[in-house]
């Protein structure tokens, strides 16, 4: 057994050593207060590496208020930043904050002292004076940067001196290429129709050109943009000033004249308006020239042939012009052969005297689309020019009538390829004449007596 001590059992008192315990809490005491004062070195530490020297004096007043809550958060929170985590990332942030808000402000002193000197030498254009007034203010102030959004500060580039030239490329960009998207032009000029008797088709051209409500809404998109480029709006401010000296330039002249297209009763007195100019003026000619082949081809039908080579109206049983010789070829002794109207085997020049109605309906119905109408019984006189129909000429009388003639004006082969071509693009109100190849191949003009185009 286990020898048990008598002094457990008696009355005598036991003492106990606590001198270990104090040492102990004594030690713990000095950690904890050696802890506080390191944090507290290391916060005195952050707040004099931050030295506000060289900032410029607009930016320190809200830069002193950042510095006083950092401070303030620092001392009330120095527990929870002690122990790291988010509260320790955030204060620490903020510190950097700080020291950058501190360089930032002694760049843009440098900055800002530079620009002062230069526009002491007369060196920063006048356009450029709003930067320099942004420039100057604080730098918690929106309005010192460029972009407000992104906070992104002006810079030397950004003055006119260093802006890139308004060049031929950016011209294009500007004019043609943005003030031409999604707009196609919608009129057409110029309009020349060509009908090939083999294929019984035709070929039409074309130029396409801006109608004038399409450039005035052009040109106000384009005035509207310009704004948003300094290069372009530096080139139509200098154009507008061209035209404030005692002598306009030629380009001002131009510009002026084209604003005038789009509003005649107005003045082209700011850039906006002269970069509007520029969009009509670069927008008024031929877009684009068209050629539409095969836009129509005609069925085989009997017609008036006019003998040009080919017959107008080429049917199965050939040219519709034997028909008019069965009626006065026997008088004249014309025989119509391959197109050409021969009498005694030598191509007829003269005059064939015909009826109204034995005019084929093919040749009236175009006719008649230009106003040129006959009656039934009316004399109509065919002029031949070596085998071919050179003009037709109603006499406002029946044939063998002593009254006097009536004559209406005569109506040329040109006048009546023209009465054809706009006939036959209309909706089908009778038969048609078709016109083929001439004694010499033409271009019809396809021009109206008053000379207006036609509008097919």
């Amino acid at each position: 057994m286990v020898p048990i001590s008598p002094q457990a059992y008696s009355a005598e008192a036991v003492v106990f050593d606590t001198r270990p315990i104090m040492a102990l809490q004594q030690k713990l005491i000095a950690q904890k207060a050696a802890k506080e004062e390191a944090l507290d070195k290391y916060f005195l530490d952050l707040k004099n590496k931050i030295n506000p020297a060289g900032m410029r004096t607009q930016d320190l007043p809200e830069w002193n208020k950042e510095l006083a809550n950092w401070i303030s958060n620092g001392v009330m929170n120095r527990k929870e930043i002690a122990k790291g985590g988010m509260a320790q990332q955030e204060h620490l942030l903020k510190y950097q904050d700080l020291l950058s808000k501190v360089e930032q402000s002694k760049q843009m002193g440098k900055f800002q002292s530079d620009l002062e000197s230069k526009k002491q030498e007369g060196k920063i254009d006048v356009d450029d004076f709003p930067l320099l007034d942004s420039i100057r203010l604080s730098i918690y102030d929106k309005k010192h940067y460029k972009n407000p959004e992104t906070l992104t500060p002006y810079s030397m580039g950004d003055f006119s001196e260093n802006i890139p030239t308004w060049d031929i490329a950016k011209q294009k960009q500007f004019y043609v290429d943005f003030a031409r998207a999604g707009a196609k032009p919608a009129e057409r000029i110029n309009e020349k129709t060509t009908y090939n008797p083999n294929t019984r088709s035709y070929t039409t051209t074309y130029e396409e050109v801006y109608s004038l409500p399409q450039l005035k809404e052009m040109a106000i998109k384009g005035g509207a943009a310009i704004t948003s480029d300094r290069s372009g709006y530096k080139t139509h401010k200098k154009i507008l000033e061209e035209g404030e000296s005692k002598i306009p330039s030629e380009r001002f002249i131009n510009y002026a004249k084209a604003y005038s297209k789009i509003a005649p009763n107005d003045i082209m007195d700011t850039p906006e308006k002269v970069a509007a100019a520029g969009i009509v003026l670069n927008n008024s000619g031929v877009i684009e020239t068209v050629t539409d082949k095969d836009i129509k081809r005609e069925p085989p039908q009997r017609g008036f042939g006019f003998g040009y080579g080919y017959p107008f109206g080429m049917g199965v049983e050939g040219n519709a012009l034997d028909e008019i010789t069965n009626i006065v070829g026997t008088k004249k002794g014309v025989v119509v052969k391959d197109g050409v109207a021969n009498l005694n085997g030598v191509p007829y020049t003269g005059k064939l005297v015909m009826l109204g109605n034995e005019i084929p309906q093919s040749v009236r119905s175009p006719l008649k689309s230009i106003n040129y109408t006959f009656g039934d019984t009316e004399q109509v006189d065919v002029n031949m020019v070596n085998g071919k129909i050179e003009s037709i000429q109603a006499l406002g009388r029946t044939v063998g009538s002593k009254q006097p003639a009536r004559r209406k004006s005569l109506v040329s082969r040109s006048t009546m390829e023209n009465a054809q071509l706009k006939f036959s693009t209309e909706p089908q109100r009778g038969p048609q004449m078709q016109f083929g190849q001439g004694l010499a191949p033409q271009t019809p003009t396809f021009t109206f007596p008053g000379g207006k185009p036609i509008k097919f």
